[in-house]
């Protein structure tokens, strides 16, 4: 197993948040090829980015006629 020790001075707590987030992104990306990616000394939880299809949010129909098209024949260059 190879060791990487980072050390930063000078961040934000956001560009910290920021960091940490992309980390945890590379590491599940990683994963699926074989690397194991700790940070920390703890394996990285798998997080589920997509939204479950249950929690979309369908919009109500209102019975309103939507503009298609525009009818532009009247119109010249």
């Amino acid at each position: 197993m190879k060791e990487r020790r980072l050390q930063f001075s000078g961040q934000s707590a956001a560009q910290m948040m920021s960091l940490d987030a992309e980390l945890r992104l590379m590491a599940n990306s990683w994963k699926r090829f074989g690397v194991v990616i700790k940070i920390n000394g703890k394996n990285i939880e798998e997080q589920n980015l997509r939204i479950p299809v249950s929690t979309y949010k369908r919009q109500a129909t209102n019975g309103k006629r939507q503009a298609s098209s525009f009818n532009l024949t009247g119109f010249t260059k």
